[in-house]
């Protein structure tokens, strides 16, 4: 993945192109944002620019070849200057005596330890998730120290890479303060967190921080078009559930946005009209049967989506300002029979339907409730 292939980040690509070029990289960076804007990715990027064996140099700008030995191994994380810090499962092997925590682990933990690092491989954004796994222990800090004690095998600058560097324990915390506070020339280490406010400051003290923006609307719906087949209106809506985030993108890419959203339409037409419960249940019985929370505030939020675009469409006209382009002949209908209503009090009943989806109530409580308060709001004389 050379720096073109990471979505927006523009700023923090110059620092650290200019880094490069200046011969000024630092000893250790703290990437901080939310999930999925490309924090590991840039970092991947930033190891393999610096290694690479041919790098395109024009002006003020430096690039990864992507064709040399260096950049295809440091592309798929087999390259043994650029070393990724994960957290990971208590081994289940304890009575291994190995001082490498990963020889201390189950055939079966190995095997999904190897599939994650396999996706990130393929994709740089790629969270990675394990079972069990929600601490970078002091063992692999201490391995990663073993390993920086010894001479590199393949010449080049030493990247280590800490992934959610927030998940650090306490004694992996200070076990790591004590490499930052003795910086070797040709290692750089950088974390990479989304809680900033959980690494310690005496860590933060000691490291370059670059904040990595979420990434603009424009940018995610621009990338979904170009790269996915995506229909514009496609790519609005995943963009907006998005929230900046391009690995959020990415997954909701394997939804199907528009067949959920006209369910949920339907739904809201159908708690409009006389005899409304059987043709409701009905239409709603398909999201009773997901038992899935996520599923569920997606499902209510394009209601709201759609609801927001009505209400703009109400007070401004503006049919540039909607996210539901394709919706526009039926949101016009809707405001022309309901736009006296108080229609921001309906966007008020979907908000609270969302903050009831975590604490356990009942998914088809909390869809009555709503459909049954956004009817009397709207037919109420």
């Amino acid at each position: 993945m050379s720096w073109q292939k990471i979505t927006g980040q523009e700023r923090v690509k110059n620092i650290l192109q200019r880094a490069i070029i200046e011969n000024k990289v630092a000893h250790s960076y703290c990437f901080w944002g939310i999930d999925g804007c490309g924090k590991d990715a840039l970092a991947i990027e930033f190891a393999k620019a610096h290694n690479c064996l041919s790098p395109i140099v024009r002006e003020n700008t430096i690039s990864a070849c992507d064709e040399c030995e260096n950049c295809k191994s440091i592309d798929s994380l087999q390259n043994p200057n650029v070393q990724l810090l994960f957290s990971l499962p208590t081994p289940k092997n304890s009575s291994s005596k190995d001082e490498n925590i990963l020889y201390k682990m189950s055939e079966e933990q190995l095997e999904e330890i190897k599939q994650q690092i396999a996706l990130k491989a393929k994709n740089h954004y790629h969270k990675i998730s394990i079972s069990g796994a929600n601490q970078i222990k002091i063992a692999s800090v201490r391995e990663i120290k073993k390993n920086l004690s010894m001479s590199s095998i393949t010449a080049g600058r030493r990247f280590i890479i800490i992934s959610n560097a927030d998940e650090l324990t306490s004694e992996a915390s200070n076990a790591f303060l004590k490499t930052l506070e003795e910086p070797n020339d040709d290692i750089t280490i950088i974390l990479t967190t989304s809680r900033i406010e959980s690494i310690l400051p005496t860590i933060l003290s000691r490291s370059q921080q670059i904040h990595c923006s979420p990434i603009p609307d424009e940018l995610i719906q621009t990338h979904i078009i170009e790269n996915f087949n995506k229909s514009i209106e496609e790519a609005k809506i995943i963009s907006v559930f998005a929230q900046g985030s391009y690995q959020k993108a990415i997954e909701y890419l394997d939804e199907d946005m528009q067949a959920f959203r006209e369910t949920a339409i339907n739904a809201f037409r159908y708690c409009l009209v006389n005899n409304y419960r059987i043709k409701l249940l009905k239409t709603l019985d398909p999201i009773f049967k997901l038992k899935n929370k996520k599923k569920l505030e997606q499902f209510i939020t394009l209601l709201m989506l759609w609801l927001r675009d009505a209400v703009i469409l109400n007070t401004t006209r503006n049919k540039n300002l909607i996210i539901n382009i394709d919706q526009v002949e039926a949101l016009e209908l809707f405001v022309n029979y309901f736009g006296k209503k108080d229609l921001p009090a309906c966007i008020e009943k979907l908000e609270l339907a969302i903050s009831r989806i975590p604490k356990n109530v009942m998914t088809e409580l909390i869809l009555m409730d709503l459909f049954l308060d956004l009817r009397n709001i709207l037919l109420k004389k």
